[in-house]
């Protein structure tokens, strides 16, 4: 699961843009990690630290590479994260391996463990609302909703049934039924972004052409109905045409931007 998000964040990185990659699960993957790795090791459960290193390592590269794609707002917010997150975690292990007994040092890492997984699963939910509202799933990634879905039904049979631990099966199995639903949305709402062509022929519909209705009518030329649904039909595909064109000179000027000065 915690590898999951690779494709995506590749992805990113060909096309230079964030586009609609949630990057908050990304950062909470290192914190994450980082928790279970010292959990791990307090109980001694060699099982817990062994994945979790693997999806610290993943989380930052996951991270570093979002943060270089997306816009300064965006970049703010995950580096503001991320230094609140280290201060925390250096605080908590410096308390809890100079000021507690090792039973206390479990039950608070235990405790900062469920927490931060919970937080960890429901994080991808905060575009629920918008996922409904638009009826357009794009911003939630599939193959990491079903490993969602895999990861905590894994680990919360593993904790309930292998070593009868609160602390992996309670969150694990509440981040599975969240997968479940990340899933179900994907699967009942399109998952493709919205098309612009549509954006702009809505937006001129809006408009209904009212600039070359005016001057229609400060000419004195009269206007029928007929008439009106032309100009709205050309007014329609000189946008789509002022859109397309520009994206394609934003290529260009990308494009060149590559090139080496000589």
């Amino acid at each position: 699961m915690l590898l999951s998000p690779m494709p995506a964040v590749l992805a990113l990185r060909k096309r230079k843009a964030l586009g609609d990659l949630n990057p908050l699960p990304l950062v909470f993957t290192i914190f994450n990690c980082t928790g279970w790795i010292a959990y791990g090791c307090i109980i001694q459960n060699p099982w817990i630290p062994t994945g979790n290193v693997i999806g610290l390592l993943g989380g930052l590269f996951f991270t570093l590479e979002a943060m270089m794609v997306a816009d300064r707002r965006t970049q703010d917010r995950i580096l503001g994260i991320l230094l609140v997150g280290t201060v925390y975690f250096a605080s908590m292990c410096c308390y809890t391996a100079y000021e507690l007994s090792s039973e206390a040092a479990q039950k608070v890492w235990s405790y900062q463990c469920m927490t931060v997984l919970l937080a960890y699963y429901i994080i991808p939910l905060s575009t629920m609302y918008k996922v409904i509202k638009t009826k357009n799933a794009v911003s939630f990634y599939l193959p990491l909703s079903i490993a969602t879905v895999a990861n905590g039904s894994m680990w919360a049979l593993y904790g309930r049934f292998g070593v009868n631990d609160i602390t992996q099966w309670l969150p694990n199995s509440i981040g599975a039924m969240l997968g479940v639903l990340q899933v179900a949305l994907c699967l009942i709402y399109d998952r493709h972004p919205p098309n612009d062509n549509l954006s702009v022929k809505t937006e001129a519909e809006q408009r209904h052409t009212q600039h070359s209705l005016q001057l229609f009518k400060q000419a004195g030329t009269p206007i029928g109905e007929d008439d009106q649904q032309m100009l709205l039909e050309e007014d329609v595909a000189l946008h789509i045409q002022v859109v397309e064109r520009g994206t394609s000179l934003k290529g260009d000027i990308d494009c060149l931007k590559t090139l080496p000065c000589t």
